[in-house]
């Protein structure tokens, strides 16, 4: 047995996984001269322990414009076997975390460089809370020509001065030279 009752009445002991389940236990108390007992019982019920994210959860790298899905599941354990669900705490455009651990990422040029969103998971009774590292890659596009072919118009014995400069385009935004 594992319960134990000292002579002050107080009641010690650790139940193992052996003794889940409901058990009854039998009391008695004396004066010295007379004898009563009673009967207790109770329910041993398993401990639930927190989920754990593993230390070795990489930085997602991600390249604009592409989309990404990944399982948080693979890092993010309960060793109870509970069922996981997962919130994004961080305010995010680009990322999404559904309820089952699926993290959907889908950067545009303006997201480029590192990120690191806060989430939460929870077993239905306990809540830990982690990190998300997102490193986004920039995917360069080349320029475009707005024009083609450019057409231009060149007179014998007279200086060719024209420009290209407005007939380009890059799609990202940056300048072009």
């Amino acid at each position: 047995s594992w319960m134990f009752v000292g002579q002050d009445g107080k009641i010690t002991g650790t139940p193992m996984k052996t003794d889940l389940g409901p058990f009854v236990a039998t009391f008695s108390v004396s004066d010295g001269q007379a004898e009563a007992q009673t009967t207790g019982k109770g329910t041993v019920v398993h401990k639930n322990h927190p989920p754990t994210i593993a230390a070795d959860m990489p930085v997602f790298e991600i390249k604009e414009r592409s989309t990404r899905a990944e399982d948080l599941k693979k890092w993010v354990k309960d060793s109870d076997g509970d069922v996981l669900h997962f919130v994004l705490e961080s305010t995010s455009d680009f990322v999404k975390l559904a309820d089952d651990g699926t993290l959907t990422m889908e950067p545009k040029f303006k997201h480029i460089g590192d990120h690191t969103l806060n989430f939460k998971v929870n077993d239905a009774e306990i809540a830990i809370h982690g990190q998300i590292k997102i490193k986004v890659i920039r995917d360069p596009r080349p320029p475009v020509w707005l024009t083609d072919p450019i057409r231009f118009e060149g007179k014998t014995n007279e200086a060719f001065v024209n420009s290209v400069a407005g007939e380009a385009r890059d799609l990202d935004g940056l300048r072009i030279t």
